[in-house]
């Protein structure tokens, strides 16, 4: 889900350098990362199909055979958190680039405050249709 979708930054890192804008504001033990960084209509397509077409389904069918653990959003958030950790060492890219990457980790493997997040809306739309 996450390489199709989010990861051309980890693939083209120049070319996405060349339009990303982010920025780091540092708050005694807080991190604040802003920035521009968005799926292109190809890019969300992908999200989207991978989304209807592979993890709505699984998740229906392990919820109908009784399969589906009770924690499965925080392990797929877990999972999604390690694409950019497990795939590149981030270390090896340019700093706005290394950033870009280690705020994806925090952002798909932590819910919001407020669950407003694309993942954080969609885990529980799913959650929804399961009631």
């Amino acid at each position: 889900m996450y390489h199709n979708a989010y990861a051309m930054w980890m693939y083209f890192p120049d070319e996405e350098a060349q339009t990303l804008q982010i920025h780091l504001d540092v708050t005694g033990d807080t991190w604040i990362v802003t920035h521009n960084y968005s799926l292109n209509p190809l890019r969300a397509v992908f999200w989207s199909s991978k989304i209807e077409h592979c993890l709505r389904p699984i998740v229906h069918r392990l919820h109908a055979e009784g399969s589906l653990s009770p924690r499965w959003a925080e392990r797929l958030r877990l999972a999604l958190m390690c694409c950019p950790l497990l795939t590149m060492n981030l270390t090896t890219f340019r700093p706005e680039i290394a950033l870009l990457g280690l705020s994806h980790c925090v952002e798909f493997g932590s819910e919001t405050v407020d669950g407003a997040s694309r993942l954080d809306r969609l885990l529980a739309e799913i959650s929804d249709d399961l009631r």
